[in-house]
């Protein structure tokens, strides 16, 4: 699910279907996390779940404004969109980056920690993980450069009214606390997965 989401990514032409396989593959993540040892699997997928839920927020408020002032989320119907609606386009990339496992956002801890733990088990199930991870890094570098290719006489303005662009702003902040300070979210949930020790019994 990883590799296949991932790659799928890399080669889509349409932001909307980028987020579609990035969620894909962060699901692979939390299958890949569930099969190893339940003293490591369990606290990374404890600590997946908090960034997964904040990205999956900013990305589809972020997705949900530019198609409101597009034709379609293909490439050609947003591009240049950054100059005209900012905030939505820098929390789009942004989320699209913490999928992907980006230094300093959300989603890194968790993956350097599942990708720790998965190198000493499987080196080539690890390996596969980065090339699911790669592709995403594509689709987001991809989508930073097609919304950022406006005309050089396209002037800048901010299209988002002032709740999106609080609600954007408040959650691209969380995005990098969850990257900076992981161990907030892991104080906060280390006595969840007490509660699915029996499950397996």
């Amino acid at each position: 699910m990883i590799v296949s989401g991932g790659l799928w990514a890399a080669f889509q032409r349409h932001i909307g279907r980028i987020m579609a396989y990035g969620s894909i593959a962060e699901t692979g993540l939390f299958l890949l996390a569930l099969s190893l040892d339940l003293r490591l699997g369990i606290p990374i997928l404890f600590l997946l779940l908090p960034a997964r839920a904040l990205t999956l927020a900013v990305w589809s408020l972020s997705l949900t404004i530019l198609k409101e002032h597009s034709e379609t989320l293909r490439f050609r119907s947003v591009r240049g969109m950054l100059r005209a609606f900012p905030v939505a386009s820098i929390g789009l990339v942004v989320a699209s980056l913490s999928t992907s496992g980006f230094p300093l956002l959300a989603g890194f801890p968790a993956r350097l920690a599942l990708w720790d733990s998965l190198s000493r088990v499987s080196l080539s199930t690890s390996l596969w993980m980065g090339v699911g991870i790669a592709g995403l890094l594509v689709s987001s570098f991809r989508t930073l450069a097609v919304l950022s290719m406006a005309d050089e006489y396209t002037g800048w303005e901010v299209g988002e009214d002032w709740t999106q662009g609080i609600m954007l702003g408040l959650g691209l902040i969380g995005l990098f606390i969850l990257g900076l300070f992981p161990q907030i979210v892991q104080n906060f949930l280390s006595n969840l997965p007490g509660m699915f020790e029996h499950l397996g019994q």
